[in-house]
């Protein structure tokens, strides 16, 4: 079937823009552009928006997660361990075959980070 539609990116709506951004561009180890309306979190894949349009009043998991793909699970669990970040599930490898974690932004949102399993010799 014929790709009809390409995802572009996802907004997490919030009550402080600048705050989770700085988040996000901590866990992501990247930048951002924007002001304290709207900032853009550059990425190599799909765009991360962290949005107030003005009637967020309060922050609330509305049961989404985030995926990001990363070189090293353990690696990051290491670096966002020192770094305070809430994580939420540790490091374990899956039978489909990702190597996955869990952590919590500011406003509670759930981001999966994952990689390809490396094979267990037998």
């Amino acid at each position: 079937m014929e790709e009809k539609m390409k995802v572009l990116g996802v907004c997490i709506l919030t009550t402080d823009v600048i705050k989770l951004s700085d988040f996000y561009k901590t866990v992501l180890q990247t930048d951002s552009v924007g002001d304290s309306t709207h900032m853009e979190i550059n990425t190599q894949g799909a765009a991360i928006a962290i949005y107030n349009p003005g009637n967020v009043h309060q922050s609330k998991i509305n049961n989404i997660q985030l995926g990001v793909e990363v070189d090293d699970v353990d690696s990051e669990f290491e670096r966002l361990s020192v770094l305070g970040i809430t994580i939420t599930q540790p490091p374990e490898t899956y039978p489909w075959g990702r190597r996955a974690m869990q952590i919590q932004d500011l406003d509670g949102n759930y981001i999966n980070l994952s990689s390809p399993a490396k094979e267990v010799s037998r």
